[in-house]
This record gives structure tokens, C-alpha cells and sequence, in this order.
């Protein structure tokens, strides 16, 4: 069985609403990939950028927060990319497939 930390990429997707939803925009997208292959998870979260969000503060600041969760989990055994276009903003993250004894043996260190 193939294991994501809980709640790991639910700051990212929460992030593509409060920075992705302009309602002076008539279309919104948000767009959220999950692929597992072997024993890596790569996920893909894209949204449209909201011009009047104007919370770039929040969103550094979770990004962070969210890179040292990535640490304390895998060490260096990930990729996060972060690319910002006129139109979208796209997250891109690579991690390693856990098991239940990988769970077990220590990543609550990450979540204290």
C-alpha cells in the first residue's frame, strides 16, 4: 500500500483557493494531479492567479512552513518547484511512496 502523510498537501490546495479565486474573474480554475509511480508520489496543483488576493505574505510564509514539514519527512528526498506565470500559479511536488512502518518508526516528528 502506497502511504501520503495525512493532511501533507492540504496547505498547497487550501492556498490554490485563497490566492486562486478571484470573483471578479468569471472562471476560476483549480486543478489538482496525483500520480503514483514505483514508489514515488508526484502531485501537480494548478491555479489561476487572483490579481486582488494580495496575500503574497500568507503564501510565503506557508510555503516555508511547508518546505521544513518536507525536511523534517523526507530530508532532501524530494522536489518542490514553484512556478508563477501571468496567468497560473503551479506547484510541483515529488516525494517518496511511505509504508505503514515508515509512519510508525518517526514521522510524527513532523506533525508536533
Amino acid at each position: 500500500m502506497t502511504l501520503c502523510p495525512p493532511f501533507l498537501l492540504q496547505p498547497l490546495i487550501e492556498n490554490s483557493f485563497i490566492h486562486g479565486v478571484d470573483t471578479t474573474q468569471t472562471l476560476t480554475h483549480i486543478h489538482l494531479t496525483l500520480q503514483i509511480s514505483g514508489n514515488r508520489i508526484m502531485a501537480t496543483i494548478t491555479n489561476t492567479r487572483s490579481f486582488n488576493s494580495g496575500q503574497s505574505s500568507g503564501l510565503n510564509s506557508t510555503i516555508s512552513n511547508f518546505k521544513e514539514r518536507l525536511q523534517i519527512l523526507y530530508q532532501s528526498d524530494y522536489r518542490l518547484s514553484l512556478n508563477n506565470t501571468a496567468t497560473h500559479f503551479v506547484v510541483s511536488l515529488d516525494i517518496p511512496a511511505l509504508t505503514w512502518s515508515d509512519i510508525d518508526s518517526g514521522l510524527n516528528d513532523a506533525y508536533d
